[in-house]
């Protein structure tokens, strides 16, 4: 069953940097549909300003589309009356890439993860405190920690604590926008197994943004390449990894480094960043930089077809 269906999701943004200037308007998401089976982790990846973050936002809640629709169990998130779409907020919960950023540094961690059940659970002060407790040995912290602020913790325990908070009202669905960014990798390992007990634990489900495909890979059962606003290919089992063949994931599995420094990797990077003249705004989004791009690509742009089960491309040469 699906948790979570995006329809033809699209997004844009216009600004200008000076009044006497024309708008300029960017494309953060291009018609996405994706979807997220129960007790299952979707992978995003992509490069920075892909849009990854724009979509999880949109997935959350946090922002709306332009075009399309969101659907939550089978219920709209956008048409449906307010008293029901209130309830469909403690079903989706979000970890933000800043675990600094995103906690009131005034606030103790008992009082930030103790917010989200002052508001959906209405329970007692004790009940309050005693499920505190409990969410903050969960993600292996001290129940004493509650009475410490942000500024006492380390970035890995911070992170910690955001985990439980998005945890505190038992959601349906948590996104994760680069948990692991800002942290050390010894700490991202221990984040990342976190997580993966928490899916096996809850069966939670996951939407799991990220550009360190190797971290995707682990945590991950389906996985969806993102490029300037589309997805360009996705996976339904993350057990095709090693199948992945759009000109654009090639180039995102050929940047990750062996794990033995002796051995030495190929990384195809001629003709990446070479800008292809001719390139019209109906054409393929990756057309300027592959080596590979035809009359075709610069003039009519792909769309997801299936190549093999749950393996879809978008791309002209498949």
């Amino acid at each position: 069953m699906h948790v979570l269906e995006m329809r033809d999701v699209s997004r844009k943004y216009s600004f200008k940097r000076y009044f006497w200037q024309r708008k300029k308007v960017i494309e953060a998401v291009k018609g996405v549909t994706l979807s997220i089976e129960q007790g299952t982790c979707l992978g995003l990846v992509g490069e920075s300003g892909c849009g990854k973050t724009t979509l999880g936002k949109i997935a959350a809640g946090i922002e709306k589309p332009d075009q399309g629709e969101i659907l939550l169990m089978g219920s709209s998130m956008l048409s449906s009356p307010r008293s029901q779409r209130l309830l469909m907020r403690k079903e989706l919960q979000m970890v933000f890439q800043d675990c600094t950023g995103s906690v009131n540094p005034r606030h103790t961690a008992g009082k930030v993860i103790g917010e989200p059940i002052r508001n959906f659970l209405k329970l007692n002060k004790d009940e309050e405190e005693g499920m505190v407790e409990k969410l903050l040995e969960t993600v292996g912290l001290n129940k004493e920690d509650r009475h410490k602020y942000p500024g006492q913790f380390s970035g890995g325990q911070l992170q910690r604590v955001c985990i439980a908070r998005a945890l505190a009202v038992k959601p349906m669905l948590i996104v994760l926008d680069e948990p692991l960014s800002s942290l050390d990798v010894s700490v991202q390992a221990q984040i990342l197994n976190l997580l993966a007990d928490l899916k096996k634990e809850y069966g939670l489900s996951y939407l799991f943004i990220s550009h360190d495909i190797e971290a995707v890979y682990y945590l991950s059962d389906a996985l969806a390449v993102m490029y300037l606003g589309n997805v360009v290919e996705y996976i339904a089992d993350i057990s095709m990894f090693e199948a992945l063949c759009h000109p654009y994931a090639e180039k995102l599995l050929s940047s990750v480094l062996p794990a033995d420094p002796g051995k030495i990797k190929n990384m195809e990077v001629k003709n990446d960043e070479n800008e292809k003249p001719g390139t019209g705004p109906g054409g393929c989004s990756y057309a300027r930089r592959c080596a590979r791009a035809s009359a075709r690509c610069l003039d009519t742009a792909p769309g997801l077809k299936e190549v093999s089960e749950k393996h879809y491309v978008a791309c002209h040469h498949y």
